[in-house]
């Protein structure tokens, strides 16, 4: 089924009566007639189908194929109560979450006031007593319909107060986040106001269409396509009765079927509100062969007809039919069928063990199957994080010596391919294929005769040619071929080359019926697929040539690919692949390299077309040298210019001098290798399977050096990446997070450790939808959906290094204001100002330091932009002021979607938007795009038009006239829309919203909780700029706040390379369970390698109750959260620190200001990142990278070279197991010596537990109420001695606001280390008259082994003692000025 990701099956339905059911035979025999019984009973066993938790099914959403005249209609709930089935929240019955994530609620009364889904009640169609749609409203005369009027008028809200609305919004996600299931009480709702409707369009490939080609096609059946039976069956009008009677018959027997799983998410994709009493449905089987047959369910028999009267003009997909033939296997007596097909039945049936398994498989396979969209581990019982070395044993993870064993022999394999080894060379041309096979090994290299880059095929860098420099291709000239361009003013947009025939043919069918470039290209590929060029000995080795859902031998053979199913193996999409590519698939050929200034460039040619259709059969591949450890790879169509990233990155004219990397290019088939030049390990080999570049559809693999793969975001999983076929989706999207979905920013970057100690990282600069797939050969796969291949490497080589390269292109993090780094409280429906200051006053009461407080857009004015409730909040303002005065800071929500439906006059933000209607999204026919969010219908401001961004700056100053807020929160800029793509529906036959490949996106399309595709940008269409709408709107919000005159903070959730500079960033809408609480740190670790270090994560969780216990562990961890921030949601009860017991607050008041203590270091590592770009907080491989213990630990991490946290993540532990890596460790709180290795401490309720590392000096200060009040206390210095007596650190003092401080100098930087002679400070730079006040006072020195006899400074002794059962010695009443030198004698006798 396309557009989802597992299989489904049938619950238990309704038995017809007798009389009805004689009915429906006759009705259906008639079809039977038409369809192959041959094709009939080779899909019954493929694709079954479950029913979601209401008994119902979601239509068979055509997101994945080009289908560009198909008009697909999505039921919508009409009456109030009915099932909603469209949610992403949703889980199944047997993964029930509530024992997981509810604390005390009451379940039914959440039942009785959620709807089942958050995205059911999005974007859905008001409807009236008359059972029909009425008109969304205001601005309708700027909406263009595109063809999709919907009886002339548009959707109206669903709700009748938008307040009402984002309540049941987020009553849904309350219901699905605490795994709450509707009550299956033998009723189903019977389904009033709307009038049954079936729309079928009989029409052939070519567009023939009769009603009266029925008797014909049933003579001649043979010749008749799987699509074209499929949109012959009649006219279905004619039996409109016959469905009324079976609806009729199962609201009579009112019995519910049986609930199925969370992924129906597309029952109102493209936003088009249609009845829900005839659904779209897609019906499988997997009967024994033999079962009695001829009577079905009731829920069965409707189905049958349901498909019928799903078939839709355009709709070209088999797997109706297969939903029919399923009917016809159970309510008709099947006619004869010959031995031969009998034949072909078994020897299918062999293939496919689905259709005839014994008890104990049919058992498990009834069982969900799971994927990357499917429930997570934490609904399934498998969320223990400990389990991620089980994990490595069951997918074959090798250890540290088999890896090192495995690149040994990579390296020799390698070798042999490129022609270096010449013995081998010889023994290879004298064995044939047992010389293969020899060559393979244990690596799972493809066999020699495709991977070998022999003498003649390889171009090195042996020499260099002056003056032989190519233009940028930018500058070249653009071919139209007479056609219109599809990009809008000023865009980069992509110009096609003109279709042939048959790819015009390919972009009306399912991909399953694709032609290969017309009969030649199939023949072309088929001719070349031999026997021995599918044997692949490793599994491991197989890259995937039919990605989609349900390959078949057919398909997969028509596409030129390998058919070897593994039928031991259970159906699971983490699995090695049926059908997969052969080692001589067609593929590019390269040219000799032309050198230029930067490198050099190589042409790219193809003669074989592949089934995704529109391939670019001339490409340009530039690699430019840039510097010694960057390598910048970009593969694009000379001819016509393509979409292109639009943010910046730096340029080089000339190649560098040297560099630490090799590259090899092949050239029959095109490959290109990279190497580390000193160890010669392979970092980069597109040798390993074929690279195809189409319009929408790029793909292209590498081969991976080790296991230890990280980065890859934004979504749910621990640090290290699992290699076990596994997907990574990255398409920014508002949802919940759950285990590897997709969530709400894009980052496609990952850093590999090399097993060796070396790191390296790639990024790969395309912001269209893409997959990324790993496999355990080590390998990976991209798949994007549009753009170029923009290819950087970073050769580090250390991973501090990758990081600083990698942030050096995209750009450094901003420097944040040091207000930011405070304690900071926030919830979604405190819903008045007395409760917003009661919550301040309580925590300043209970000695809890506090720097911000925010509000959601419960304190705004309808949830528009701009405004603030002039009831709940009246006196806002002088709240504000209020706040200042107390040192403290204040923080209001800018969502980007702005309230379109007021009246002329009354809300000046949308009067001077609609001034210029070019800062406004458009749709494709050049109307307004409307969409709805939470101020009910909605624009979207046009971030990427620099009129817009003036537009927006001119809003927030007149706002901050009335509010004197500090800093800005950019919320839903995914961007997010409770309607899926727009009021008005998106157009059907536009390339961009049916891609001929969908990737693994939440909710099975790319529009779903989200806008058009086809909606016009400045930039280019909304297909290529979506991942990039956050951090548009960032670099708007943050260039309006330094009018202000002060360092902007900006808080944004949809992020992008490049984000860091001008944003903060938080987890999302994460659940309050223990295991979200560790899954937050593996996400502050990887945003740190993004180049986003002030990052957070919601203490004690958004959904759901908390506990006490867990806020208290989760308030201990988020005191060293980068941005710590305490916000939830408004129907989970109060978790601010004071409505909690005494002990609970003392700890977080602990746990806060020891974080408010540290400040000065925690600025300072800013301070580096913001400079050199290195992480903030870091994994410990990060500074161990030869120690592999620490390759997989994220369950503790480092605040920089220095700080070691270990949190309790687990309920009622009183201890935590930690690792140390070799060196001298101290406790935090006591200065005692710890021991290296895998060590149990001990963790009291009231504790977390906090290390130092030898060798390194903290700087510290007095802590106080608030970050101000902190600034002027004494500091302190903790000198943490290494095994060779041995420290150093440092400190960066400026104002903590001003804007550029750095670049002008107005800072103070000062070093401290430690000698034989004692310890010393230098002041590298005074520039911040701030540090004239302040004061060093004491110092704690850990790791003396001894009492010294003398402490003194120029002469003067100091104040000291010294604890012999700690080894700590302690200075104090220094008062030592802090912007001079000093040094401080310590001598023992």
């Amino acid at each position: 089924m396309a557009g989802t990701r597992r299989d489904r099956r049938r619950g238990n339905g309704l038995v017809l009566s007798r009389h009805k059911l004689k009915l429906f035979i006759l009705f259906v025999v008639v079809i039977a007639s038409l369809i192959f019984i041959n094709n009939y009973l080779r899909r019954s066993a493929k694709e079954p189908i479950e029913p979601d938790h209401k008994g119902q099914q979601s239509p068979d959403f055509q997101g994945g194929q080009n289908n560009e005249q198909q008009q697909l209609e999505y039921p919508v709930n009409v009456g109030g109560g009915l099932d909603q089935n469209v949610g992403e929240l949703s889980y199944s019955d047997d993964n029930n979450e509530v024992d997981d994530v509810v604390h005390g609620q009451d379940q039914e009364k959440e039942k009785e006031n959620s709807r089942e889904d958050t995205e059911g009640m999005q974007g859905i169609g008001n409807t009236g007593e008359d059972g029909k749609t009425h008109e969304a409203g205001s601005l309708q005369q700027n909406i263009e319909t595109n063809g999709k009027s919907q009886d002339g008028k548009l959707t109206e809200n669903s709700n009748t107060a938008m307040e009402e609305d984002r309540e049941q919004h987020h009553d849904e996600e309350d219901e699905n986040v605490n795994g709450v299931k509707e009550k299956q009480d033998g009723k189903e709702t019977s389904k009033e106001g709307e009038e049954d409707k079936i729309n079928t369009v009989d029409e052939d490939q070519t567009g023939d269409a009769s009603k009266n080609e029925v008797n014909k096609d049933a003579e001649d059946n043979n010749k008749i396509q799987d699509q074209t039976n499929e949109n012959k069956i009649g006219n279905a009008e004619d039996n409109l009765k016959t469905i009324q009677e079976v609806d009729k018959l199962e609201n009579e027997n009112k019995e519910t079927v049986n609930a199925g799983d969370d992924e129906q998410e597309k029952k109102q994709l493209n936003g088009k509100p249609v009845i829900d009493d005839i659904q779209v449905k897609v019906q499988g089987s997997e009967e024994q062969k033999g079962q009695d047959d001829t009577v079905g369910t009731a829920a069965e028999e409707k189905t049958s007809v349901e498909n019928l009267a799903g078939i839709q003009k355009g709709q070209n997909t088999e797997k109706q039919i297969d939903g029919i033939n399923d009917v016809n296997k159970h309510i008709l007596v099947v006619p004869q069928t010959s031995k031969e097909e009998l034949k072909d039945v078994d020897q299918d049936q062999k293939d496919n063990p689905g259709g005839n398994v014994s008890p104990e498989e049919e058992k498990s396979q009834l069982e969900p199957v799971q994927d990357d969209n499917m429930i997570d581990k934490a609904a399934e019982g498998h969320n223990d994080p400990n389990e991620l070395e089980r994990e490595k044993e069951v997918i074959g993870m090798k250890s540290t010596e088999d890896l090192t064993n495995q690149q040994e022999e990579n390296n020799n394999d390698l070798e042999v391919i490129q022609g270096k080894d010449d013995a081998a060379e010889q023994d290879k041309t004298n064995t044939g294929n047992d010389g293969n096979k020899e060559l393979i090994g244990e690596t799972g290299m493809q066999p020699v005769e495709t991977n070998q880059v022999d003498e003649e095929h390889k171009m090195t860098d042996t020499h260099d040619v002056e003056n032989n420099v190519i233009g940028d291709n930018n500058d070249s000239e653009i071919k139209t071929d007479g056609k219109e361009e599809l990009t809008g003013e000023g865009n980069l947009g992509n110009t096609q080359e003109k279709q042939s025939q048959e790819q015009a043919q390919v972009a009306g069918n399912s991909r399953d019926n694709l032609d290969i470039g017309g009969e030649t290209g199939k023949d072309s590929i088929e001719a070349k697929l031999q026997g021995s060029q599918c044997v692949i000995p490793e599994l491991s080795s197989r890259f995937d040539c039919h990605p989609e859902e349900s390959p078949t031998q057919e398909v997969c053979e028509h596409r030129g690919c390998c058919w070897n199913p593994l039928e031991s193996v259970h159906p699971s999409r983490n699995r090695p692949p049926d059908c997969y590519y052969p080692t001589n698939f067609p593929s590019y050929s390269g040219t000799e390299e032309t050198y230029t200034e930067y490198g050099y460039q190589v042409n790219l040619e193809r003669n074989t077309a592949t089934h995704y259709g529109n391939d670019i059969m001339q490409l340009q591949m530039d690699v430019a040298m840039e510097t010694n450890s960057r390598l910048h790879i970009k593969i694009f169509d000379p001819k016509n210019r393509r979409y292109e990233v639009p943010l910046y990155t730096p340029s080089v004219t000339h190649k560098s001098t040297s560099q630490s990397y090799t590259r090899e290019v092949g050239k029959s088939p095109f490959s290109i290798r990279v190497k580390r030049a000193v160890t010669e390990k392979v970092l980069f080999d597109t040798s390993i399977s074929t690279f195809i570049f189409s319009d929408q559809f790029i793909q292209i693999s590498t081969a991976l050096p080790s296991n230890f793969l990280y980065g890859l975001g934004e979504n749910l999983s621990p640090l290290l990446l699992d290699l076990n076929w596994t997907n990574k989706t990255l398409w920014a999207r508002d949802i919940t997070p759950k285990l590897n979905r997709n969530l709400y920013g894009a980052h496609p970057f990952y850093m590999v450790m090399e097993g060796d100690g070396n790191a390296h990282g790639v990024l790969l600069f395309n912001s269209n939808a893409m997959d990324v797939i790993m496999q355990p050969m080590p390998a990976l796969t991209y798949r994007t959906i549009g753009g170029i291949l923009d290819f950087y490497m970073f050769l580090g080589p250390s991973p501090n290094e990758v990081i600083q390269q990698y942030t050096e292109v995209i750009g450094r993090p901003f420097m944040p204001p040091y207000w930011s780094l405070g304690f900071h409280i926030c919830r979604y429906g405190y819903n008045s100002l007395e409760k917003t200051r009661e919550v301040v006053e309580q925590t300043r009461a209970a000695g809890i330091p506090q720097d911000v407080q925010w509000n959601d857009i419960d304190s705004l004015d309808r949830f528009m932009d701009f405004t603030y409730d002039p009831k709940s909040y009246s006196h806002l303002p002088e709240f504000v002021d209020e706040l200042h005065k107390n040192d403290q800071k204040y923080i209001v929500v800018f969502d980007p979607a702005i309230s379109s439906n007021q009246p002329k006059g009354t809300y000046p933000p949308l009067d001077e938007l609609l001034s210029d209607d070019s800062m406004i999204i458009k749709n494709v026919s050049g109307g307004l795009l409307i969409a709805q969010v939470w101020p009910e219908e909605t624009v979207f401001p046009d971030f990427t038009n620099p009129k817009t961004m003036t537009w927006w700056t001119d809003q927030i100053l007149r706002f901050h006239e009335k509010i004197p807020f500090d800093g800005a929160w950019n919320d839903m800029n995914e961007p997010s829309s409770f309607v899926h793509g727009s009021f008005s529906g998106c157009p059907d036959d536009n390339k961009y919203e049916n891609p001929p490949y969908l990737p693994g996106v939440s909710g099975g399309s790319l529009i779903n909780q989200t806008i058009c595709m086809s909606a016009r940008h400045k930039w280019n269409p909304h297909y290529d700029v979506h991942n990039l709408y956050g951090v548009s709107q960032s670099m708007a919000t943050y260039g309006a706040l330094l009018k202000l005159g002060k360092r902007p903070f900006v808080l944004s959730r949809s992020t992008f390379p490049s984000s860091g500079k001008y944003a903060a960033h938080w987890t999302g809408d994460i659940i309050s369970t223990w295991e979200h609480m560790y899954y937050t740190i593996p996400s502050i670790l990887n945003f740190n390698m993004f180049g986003i270090p002030m990052v957070g994560a919601d203490i004690c969780g958004f959904y759901g109750n908390t506990t006490e216990q867990l806020c208290q562990r989760w308030h201990q961890l988020g005191a060293f959260y980068p941005f710590s921030r305490n916000h939830n949601f408004f129907k989970a009860n109060d978790q601010h620190p004071t409505v909690f017991s005494e002990a609970m607050q003392n700890s977080t008041k602990k746990a806060l200001m020891t974080r408010y203590s540290l400040l000065p270091y925690l600025y300072t590592l800013f301070y580096k990142a913001h400079t050199d770009g290195t992480p903030v907080v870091r994994p410990l491989f990060f500074e161990y990278p030869k120690d592999v213990e620490t390759y997989a630990i994220d369950k503790q991490f480092l605040w920089g070279e220095a700080l070691m946290i270990t949190p309790v993540l687990q309920e009622d532990a009183v201890t935590v197991d930690a690792y140390f890596p070799d060196g001298a460790w101290y406790d935090y709180h006591t200065g005692a010596k710890v021991k290296t290795g895998k060590v149990k401490l001990d963790a009291p309720l009231d504790t977390i537990n906090l290390h130092i590392r030898g060798g390194h000096i903290i700087p510290e200060q007095v802590p106080a109420m608030t970050t101000q009040a902190s600034r002027n206390n004494i500091f302190g210095l903790i000198v943490a001695m290494s095994y060779a007596a041995t420290a150093d650190g440092c400190v960066f003092l400026d104002d903590g606001e001003t804007v550029d401080s750095i670049d002008k100098k107005l800072y103070t930087m000062i070093t401290f280390n430690v000698s034989d002679t004692g310890i010393s400070s230098t002041v590298l730079h005074h520039g911040y008259p701030g540090t004239e006040s302040l004061v060093l006072d004491y110092i704690r020195v850990l790791g003396v082994a001894g009492k010294p006899h003398i402490v003194e400074t120029n002469g003067h002794p100091l104040n000291h003692s010294y604890d012999e059962a700690t080894q700590v010695l302690y200075i104090t009443e220094m008062a030592l000025p802090m912007h001079k030198p000093f040094e401080i004698k310590v001598a023992f006798s």
